[in-house]
Parts: structure tokens; sequence; C-alpha cells
């Protein structure tokens, strides 16, 4: 949503926003989730609104341990940041902990001649050009918060009745948005850490559509599709080079795009896929993706194709063995070797080491693991450590 023209248009002082502007203004609100600047809009549309010269929204403020989350607009662009205000001047700020969802100025809070006394307004308001202040604090029910304020330069009339009644018509708002966009965070974060996971595991994830067509990819998948052995993308559908074994795949897709919608969506089925050059077979594994109950996206996720490649192997860092496991680093350097297939011979010589020294190392690893054969050690290790790094 682009903020409405008429707000440009709008003389400071003009009379109160009919219903229709109020809804562009509250729409701004709800926009703002959504923006890659958050309410950028909103905004930039109050500055205009409320012949301000400045609008700021803090979405986390500034503590001993965190330097917040500050958004302002001004006349000159829209910034991100805390800079000074975090740094020093949050801690001596007289303005804040205001009432929940009450819009204040900063003379009714503490009164004008102790505002200007004030070091805050003196040292940095003052240099800015800021005397006036309208502001309004919101806390959401799951521990949001967040912190609208308004600025007019000196010269400027004080923030009336009908100023404080436009910001106090966008608070309920506000705060529901606020806590839509924490959900959103909390939701994309959450995503990452799943990609991220998957990434480090080394598995190749396409995500179709109920079409077939592909949706998205993950780093993994695209290398083994740049490769175009054994697996091809053609016309925007995932398929297999070979066309007995392309027949299969597309069948099992269509299997799982059924299967997505009922009792137990998530039941996988598999599938290898051959490649040229003696190289070893891919390992698909297609599982259907649940249709959330009231999503109106008109491409839906409906089949995730998992491919692991057999000749890439995940490797953990010594760094991360010796913290898990206690190992020195002689030993995290030999068991990394031992999970990479080679035998107890190899990894010493690989090390340079003497064969009795390896072997007094795998002894120390096996007290430490609590596994007594190289065999379980190995499997410890990567199902341990692996899904970890």
């Amino acid at each position: 949503m682009t903020r409405p023209s008429w707000i440009d248009a709008r003389r400071p002082g003009q009379s109160a926003l009919d219903m229709d502007e109020i809804s562009d203004l509250i729409g701004l609100v709800y926009d703002g989730p959504l923006l890659e600047i958050p309410w950028q809009s909103l905004l930039d549309a109050l500055r205009n609104l409320l012949d301000a010269n400045y609008v700021t929204l803090v979405l986390r403020p500034p503590s001993s341990t965190s330097p917040g989350l500050m958004i302002t607009s001004s006349a000159v662009d829209t910034t991100v940041g805390t800079g000074a205000y975090a740094q020093h001047f949050y801690a001596i700020d007289p303005f804040v902990n205001l009432p929940t969802g009450r819009v204040l100025t900063v003379y009714e809070l503490i009164g004008e001649a102790r505002w200007l006394e004030s070091e805050i307004y003196r040292f940095f308001n003052k240099p800015y050009d800021v005397l006036r202040i309208m502001g309004v604090d919101i806390r959401a029910e799951q521990g949001e918060e967040c912190r609208l304020r308004v600025c007019r330069p000196h010269g400027s009339e004080d923030f009336s009745d009908a100023d404080k009644a436009l910001c106090q018509r966008i608070v309920p708002h506000l705060q529901r948005a606020v806590r839509i966009h924490a959900n959103l965070n909390t939701t994309e974060s959450e995503r990452r850490l799943y990609a991220g996971t998957v990434d480090r595991l080394l598995i190749g994830s396409v995500v179709l559509d109920d079409a077939g067509q592909i949706l998205t990819t993950n780093g993994m998948a695209d290398e083994l599709l740049a490769e175009k052995n054994g697996l091809v993308v053609c016309n925007g559908q995932l398929t297999v080079d070979s066309p007995q074994e392309n027949r299969k795949l597309q069948a099992l897709v269509r299997q799982a795009t059924t299967l997505r919608d009922s009792v137990q969506p998530g039941i996988p089925i598999g599938l290898s896929v051959p490649r040229k050059g003696g190289r070893a077979k891919l390992g698909l594994l297609v599982r259907p993706i649940a249709t959330p109950t009231w999503s109106q996206q008109p491409r839906q996720p409906a089949v995730a194709v998992l491919i692991r490649d057999p000749e890439q192997k995940a490797l953990a860092s010594t760094d991360l063995l010796r913290n898990m496991f206690e190992f020195t680093r002689a030993e995290a350097s030999l068991v990394l070797l031992l999970t990479q297939g080679l035998s107890l011979d190899e990894a010493a010589q690989e090390l340079d080491i003497r064969r009795n020294t390896a072997r007094a190392h795998l002894r120390a690893v096996f007290a430490k693991t609590g596994v007594t054969r190289q065999a379980a050690l190995v499997q410890t290790v990567l199902h341990s450590i692996i899904p970890l790094g």
C-alpha cells in the first residue's frame, strides 16, 4: 500500500480527517510490517499531517545490553538505527515509560521548565532543532513494546488536542500491527534456522506447487541441478534425465500431492536417481506439504523433494568436536578422519603420527564417548555433531 496522495496535499492546521482519510491512515499501520523498512510510509504520513520535523518509531527500546532499534522519518530521508541516543541519551531521557496507550506531550508529562533544563534537550534535541515532542508507548500482551515520538522544531505551535486525537486514533491499530510484526519476525527466524540446518546437512531442498512447478530451491539443490547429471529442470519442473526414472518421480510427486490434505500428510516416499560417469546415485525423499486451512496464496507449496548426494560429506569442525566431547585437538583430528571413512592406519598416515599413537588417541576417545568400537564411535559422532554443526 503506497502513501495516499491526499496526505502530501494537506496543509498544516487543516480540518480533521474524514472517514476515508482515517481508513487510509489505518491502512498504512497494517501495511507497516510488510515493508522493507517497517512503517516507513506511516511515519512519513504522520510527519506531513502533524507538521513535524521528525517522527520516530522505537521498535526495540535501547538498554544497557542492547542498542535497540529506531526508525526515524525526516524531511531528508528515513533512517534505521539509534546513534548517539542509544549510546548515551536514552539513559537520561525523561520522556519514557509513558502510561500504556495514552498520547502525551513532553510538557504534559514533566513540564516546560524541566524539559528545557534537561540535559537531553540541551545537548541532543536542541542541536537537532527539536523543541516539542508528542508520544505514546505501546505494550502488547506478548511483551512487545514500542514507542512513537512526533517532534516539532523551535518556533512551531504546541501539539493541539486534534493532533493528539489523531495519534490516539491509530494507537489500538498500531498495537495489533506491532504484534503481527513480532509474529512475522519469529516465523522468519524459525524459517532461517531450519533452512540453515538443512544446508549444513548438505541436503538439497526443492519445493513444488500443486502443478509440479518449482517454487523454491536451496543452495545445495542449485548445485546439484547445475550439474545436470541425474536431476534437471525442464519447463520449470524437476525431472530425471532418465525417462524411466522420471516417470517414477512424476508419479511420486502426484501421489504426494494427493496425500497432502490427508490425515497423515507427512508420509515420505523414496527414490534413487542414477547419474552418469560412475557417480553415486542421488537419494530423493518426496514429502507432502500440508495446505494451511485459510491460505489464499495462488501457488501453494504442495511437495518437498529432499535430495542427498552420498558423495557429499558433511564435516564437523575440530573445535565443535572438542567442545562437544572434550577431545584434545589431536583426538578431534583423528575422529574427523575416521568419520570420513578412513581406517585407523590411514588416519595415522594422514596425520603423520605412529599407529600406536593413533591407538592411544582412540582409546581416550572411546573413554570420553562411552563406546568400545570404531563403528559405534563414527555413528555416535555423525548423529551428535553433523546435524548441529
